[in-house]
């Protein structure tokens, strides 16, 4: 079938371009990196989210291996493709907690690789990946894990203990990693970024002023943009960490409700995942206008989890109902 890439601006010279590959047995990657040594530099490539659909259905609720059960957060190893998933805490009636305490290894298209845990963990959340290290919040225990890309992912660090001090935590939620390999911790409750460098010492704060609940961080190479309960829920920030605007508001009938997670995309979409019982997951353009809106057919009354994006633009969501599911989403 025909490939149809829709390219954002490649230099200032040339608008926007659609270019369609016709029948091509070449890897999709390979003829984007052909693409992009006659134009010289790197092609961006924008997902298509219009024309999306899921290709792949995993993790059906159990607690036997290769199967999910309390799915948080989503985190894509862009050397291997392998796809990393937390399993946390999840709340029984009389207020007890069930906790699964590990992180599920998968491939690109869903098939089961191997799990990991520690003693010290008892709700995992938030994850990121940066070169070989593995970095983990853990709500319950306010803190966050350091593992190795090794056999057996050991631990190589841990911070933190419940508190208001930097270096303490109350319910760390996500984390994200700057190319020079700084941490970016959501740190919920005291409503504030906590920076700390791979080791994971702390740094500073990003902000002097507090930030509402902060949910999830992604950097980009000029910004940093924060998911929180403010309205609107997303707020960007220079890296000095001075406020420059606000975007997708949380009070028009097709914005979000109770955002959680969320990513950006090259052109700096923004796809949210909305923790209401709507099952969906809401993608904005750059200036926080609503595009499009995904919705799996039988799950309108769940909540949308963690969610990334692969390299091959294929968007992984967590979409829980009676069974606990990682989907993937073809975005070509």
């Amino acid at each position: 079938a025909d490939i149809e890439l829709k390219l954002a601006e490649v230099n200032t010279h040339q608008p926007e371009t659609h270019i369609v590959f016709r029948n091509q047995s070449e890897p999709l990657e390979q003829l984007i990196a052909q693409l992009g040594e006659v134009l010289e530099e790197e092609v961006p490539i924008i997902p298509n989210y219009q024309a999306m659909r899921e290709v792949v259905a995993v993790g059906k609720k159990r607690r036997a291996p290769g199967k999910l059960y309390s799915p948080r957060a989503v985190a894509i190893d862009y050397n291997t493709n392998k796809i990393f998933v937390t399993e946390g805490a999840q709340i029984l009636s009389r207020g007890l907690f069930s906790t699964h305490k590990r992180i599920s290894i998968f491939t690109e298209r869903g098939d089961y690789l191997d799990s990991f845990t520690h003693k010290d963990m008892q709700g995992p959340h938030g994850i990121a990946i940066h070169e070989d290290n593995v970095y983990v919040t853990d709500t319950l225990v306010h803190a966050v894990f350091l593992f190795k890309m090794e056999t057996s992912f050991p631990l190589i660090a841990k911070l933190g203990t419940g508190g208001s001090r930097i270096g303490e935590f109350n319910s760390p939620q996500n984390l994200t990693v700057s190319t020079n390999g700084d941490v970016y911790v959501t740190d919920f409750y005291n409503n504030r970024i906590q920076i700390l460098n791979s080791s994971l010492q702390p740094i500073r704060n990003l902000t002097k002023k507090p930030i509402q609940n902060p949910r999830d961080i992604k950097l980009t190479a000029d910004e940093v943009y924060v998911l929180c309960e403010d309205n609107p829920c997303i707020q960007v920030l220079s890296h000095a960490g001075e406020r420059l605007r606000s975007l997708a508001s949380r009070s028009m009938p097709n914005d979000v409700a109770n955002p959680h997670f969320f990513c950006l995309d090259v052109a700096k979409n923004i796809i949210i995942s909305d923790w209401c019982y709507n099952g969906k997951v809401k993608i904005f353009n750059k200036e926080g206008i609503f595009i499009h809106a995904i919705l799996v057919e039988h799950q309108k009354k769940v909540p949308a989890r963690g969610l990334a994006l692969t390299k091959d633009l294929s968007l992984v969501v967590i979409f829980p109902d009676s069974d606990y599911y990682l989907r993937i989403f073809s975005c070509l």
